[in-house]
Formats: C-alpha cells, structure tokens, sequence
C-alpha cells in the first residue's frame, strides 16, 4: 500500500491508524499487504507526484465538457 501523498489537490493523507486498519482488513481477507512509504514527499517528489507536476504544467487547466 502506498498513502496518498499530500500536495495541491484536494486530497488528505489518511491517518496512521486508518492506513493500519486497511492492511489489518486485507490481511485478515488472505491478501498480504504491507505498507510503503515514499521518499520526497517534503518537496513534492514523491511517487507521482513530479509527473503530475509536469503534466498539469504543460496542458493547463482541466475543463468538464458539458
């Protein structure tokens, strides 16, 4: 598992203890889990994190068609 990294989204990080609570469960179902944290997160480096960067950086806003 790897949690969410906090950044400009919208999204929020899940706390320790709900990251746990989701292994537990998997674990529990007969899935081995187990979690990653990354590495860079202070400087939005972290998985994904510098590809979103870019892209958004590139291709401007997002817009909804109706």
């Amino acid at each position: 598992l790897i949690p969410w990294n906090p950044g400009e989204l919208p999204y929020q990080e899940p706390s320790g203890e709900r990251i746990e609570e989701f292994r537990r469960i998997l674990n529990d179902k007969g899935i081995p889990a187990f979690v990653r944290y990354s590495r860079g997160r202070d400087v939005m480096a972290a998985c994904g994190q510098l590809a979103l960067l870019d892209v958004s950086a590139k291709s401007g806003p997002a817009s909804i068609a109706p």
